[in-house]
């Protein structure tokens, strides 16, 4: 039954990936101030960011705090609450096994990027670097 549910889960995440996100964000209740200012950070440099974007991999869906799908780059808030260092380190395994590198931040960093850039962080062109 509960793997019947994954794979159900997963279908309705290829077919109707936006309808999930929003669903999503509306059952959610708590989305913090400091994720929605890290989500405002990442939009100002990468307009295609989304919140609780769904990720499928080989054994459930997980969701990214934030994503930069095009590069494939989850983004985690570490606040006390929702995170856990043991179930974290399985979903990044997950992630990466589908190709998908995580980022976490906490509140010490977020806040040490704020202090470096404040209110004139201005964003500068991405710029690709060939290996």
């Amino acid at each position: 039954m509960e793997q019947d549910n994954r794979e159900a889960q997963k279908l309705l995440v290829l077919l109707h990936p936006e309808y999930v996100i929003r669903k999503r964000l509306r059952r959610r209740k708590i989305v913090t101030k400091p994720q929605k200012r890290l989500f405002q950070l990442v939009k100002e440099r990468f307009p295609n960011a989304q919140m609780e974007y769904p990720i499928i991999t080989a054994k459930t869906v997980r969701y990214a705090d934030i994503a930069i799908p095009e590069l494939k780059i989850a983004i985690e808030y570490d606040g006390k609450r929702f995170h856990k260092e043991g179930s974290d380190n399985e979903r990044d395994k997950e992630l990466l096994d589908v190709g998908w590198l995580t980022i976490h931040i906490n509140s010490s960093s977020l806040q040490t990027f704020e202090l470096a850039y404040g209110q004139n962080y201005k964003p500068r062109p991405l710029e690709v670097v060939s290996t």
